[in-house]
């Protein structure tokens, strides 16, 4: 046996499941190295109490292993639909699917390796999700055709939050009405959102940034005529948002784009930075303001404004870690310094990748129906 072998042995389980039990299709789930310090709740029973080899995989076979894991990414579970979004706990990862068009699946696992279990489904044109200590958020949008006076319709946007807690049971609603809803991002007790209106000809205008209890019940706006708002941060004082504007049809151009910053309460927005064009994907630290532009330049500022600065060029997504930013660009991962230098590459994947995250020990990437994750 090799010496690889003796570090991790991959056991294949096959698992049908539905939200109500009933078999719909199945899932491989791999054991990983990392010792016991994950709890394995994906599944009714522990990953560790289905396979006397997994319970085998779990366990290093020798000291060495303990302290330093094997470098190369491992699978913690594969045969999903597309994977469109990562989020983390301390024990589990929350998947985001897009099944087909207009349908989504949520799905947990345990960080280690396991049977994914199918929390919830979802019908919308796209779908959001944050998570915290204590339950998952998801925010919806579609568009929709009303009936008008005289018989004829008219496209609206109907949007929803929800709120359902990890240990189980049913949805709250936060928000639920005809504005779009997605972004969704959570701070403290509040969750936050970006919102939006169908215009008289028919596009979506995301136009607000909203806000609700956690716990469910009730909406506020906190930020309105923000045209063309793209994406959404907070921490327990202020939101953070970006801003692309309205395309201008004429010239075939996107005017500058903008960071936003406003009050979790009562207050104006104020502009961080002017950035180029169609600024997206933002994301905060304790000083700092990060996002990335049309041409995939990453790019941050400090919370209190100032001048934009380059973190690194030519990048798909991004998750902060620690004095670090992880980033993808095709089936790349790579590591760069939060405040710009030389990128190291870390991996290849075999397909392109869809979503990242990070928690204290690794990185975790997806590529087409498959998540893996590596030691950092």
């Amino acid at each position: 046996m090799t010496e690889l072998a003796r570090i991790v042995r991959i056991v294949v389980v096959t698992a049908t499941w539905s939200c109500a039990g009933a078999p719909v299709g199945p899932i491989v789930g791999v054991g990983s190295t990392d010792g016991a310090a994950d709890a394995s709740v994906a599944s009714d029973a522990p990953v560790d109490a289905q396979s006397p080899e997994m319970q085998d995989a779990a366990t290093p076979a020798n000291a060495d292993a303990a302290i330093d894991p094997p470098r190369e990414p491992q699978i913690v579970v594969m045969g999903l639909d597309p994977i469109e979004a990562i989020a983390l706990d301390e024990s589990d990862a929350y998947v985001l699917t897009r099944a087909a068009p207009g349908t989504w699946r949520l799905y947990r696992v345990a960080k280690r390796g396991g049977v994914a279990s199918r929390l919830d489904d979802f019908h919308a044109e796209t779908v959001s999700l944050a998570v915290d200590e204590h339950a998952f958020y998801v925010a919806t949008a579609t568009r929709i055709s009303e009936a008008i006076q005289g018989g004829a319709f008219r496209t609206s946007a109907y949007g929803r939050v929800v709120v359902a807690p990890k240990v189980g049971g049913g949805r709250a609603t936060i928000f639920d009405g005809l504005r779009a809803a997605y972004g969704v991002t959570v701070a403290g007790a509040s969750v936050y959102w970006l919102s939006g209106a169908v215009d008289g000809i028919g596009s979506l205008t995301v136009d607000s940034i909203m806000k609700g209890r956690a716990s469910g019940g009730g909406a506020a706006y906190v930020a309105m005529k923000q045209i063309g708002a793209t994406s959404v941060a907070a921490d327990g004082a202020a939101v953070y948002f970006t801003v692309a504007g309205r395309f201008d049809a004429g010239k075939r151009t996107w005017p500058p784009g903008a960071i936003v910053r406003a009050p979790t309460s009562a207050g104006k927005p104020a502009t961080l930075a002017t950035t180029g064009e169609q600024p997206r994907a933002i994301a905060i630290d304790d000083a700092a303001v990060f996002w990335i532009e049309q041409a995939g330049s990453l790019r941050r500022v400090a919370k209190s404004g100032g001048a934009a600065t380059l973190v690194v060029d030519k990048v798909d997504r991004f998750v902060l870690d620690g004095a670090r930013v992880a980033w993808s660009r095709g089936a790349t991962i790579a590591a760069t310094p939060k405040t710009g230098g030389d990128a190291a590459v870390r991996w290849e994947s075999a397909a392109p990748v869809t979503a990242i995250a990070v928690d204290a020990a690794f990185v975790y990437f997806a590529a087409g129906g498959e998540l893996r994750r590596a030691p950092k």
